[in-house]
């Protein structure tokens, strides 16, 4: 081959690699810097008709538009998109806002609550029985597959927090929404909004624990309306083949020791 043609082939592959290369570590930098605030949280669909409704729909496209490393990553270890299945859903992934205990995003721009397809088939199952209660109800999901990254994360922001094991799982022992087995997951009404529980999401106290529950409507920490609630999406998700964690009423998962193959844990 001719010399000067080789060393332009060679300097346009070593450009274009240190190009992609760095654009793909830039990337993954904002994706998962928890001062990354450029991206909107959550945008409701019903926000569109608000009357900031153009702003708010431009926000809408620009999450839709935009690309998500951690994305890519969980698919790379076979997770799959909840939405390609079950597009009826609500995703309100509360670790990709600053909602949720730690008050960081720690998801960055990730709109998609991913998960092992498995556990979208019990979900698909699930829906259709909530659909022949309660058709005017929704599920509405806050998490779902997370990568061991985020549990260490995690875990960090309750060090000091007593009993922190009842509400993250230790990294050394892996948590099963590690292997996209677990969703964090509740009710919403027609429009997107979720009903009342008796306590929010990553509530770490006993109102959302779920052993005494008739104790907490006596003591009027949670009403009756919210027990009854709460039993309608646990009694829905236990038939569907998922099983529960006393200290979340919003936690439900299934075994890795279900499936034929032994799933993998999400570096």
């Amino acid at each position: 081959m001719n010399r000067p043609i080789f060393i332009g082939i060679f300097t346009i592959s070593i450009s274009s690699f240190l190009f992609w290369g760095l654009l793909y570590i830039f990337s993954h930098y904002l994706n998962y810097q928890p001062w990354y605030n450029l991206r909107p949280s959550s945008v409701k669909a019903q926000a569109i008709f608000s009357k900031d409704g153009v702003t708010q729909a431009w926000k809408v496209r620009k999450r839709v538009f935009t690309y998500s490393v951690l994305e890519a990553h969980m698919k790379r270890y076979g997770l799959i998109n909840i939405q390609d299945s079950i597009p009826e859903i609500y995703v309100d992934l509360k670790y990709s806002t600053t909602d949720n205990f730690t008050e960081h995003d720690l998801y960055g721009n990730l709109t998609k609550a991913m998960a092992h397809p498995y556990l979208v088939a019990r979900l698909k199952r699930a829906r259709a029985l909530l659909k022949i209660r309660r058709p005017d109800l929704e599920f509405i999901i806050f998490d779902a597959g997370r990568p061991k990254r985020i549990q260490d994360t995690l875990w960090g922001y309750l060090k000091e927090h007593p009993q922190r094991n009842k509400y993250v799982s230790d990294p050394n022992a892996g948590s099963v929404h590690n292997y996209g087995l677990a969703l964090d997951i509740s009710l919403a009404d027609s429009l997107g909004h979720p009903i009342d529980m008796g306590s929010p999401y990553d509530h770490f106290g006993e109102e959302a624990h779920i052993l005494n529950e008739e104790m907490l409507v006596k003591k009027r920490l949670i009403k009756t309306s919210a027990l009854e609630n709460r039993k309608l999406l646990r009694e829905i998700m236990v038939i569907s083949g998922f099983s529960t964690i006393t200290s979340e009423w919003w936690h439900f998962y299934i075994s890795p020791k279900q499936l034929l193959e032994p799933p993998v844990i999400i570096p």
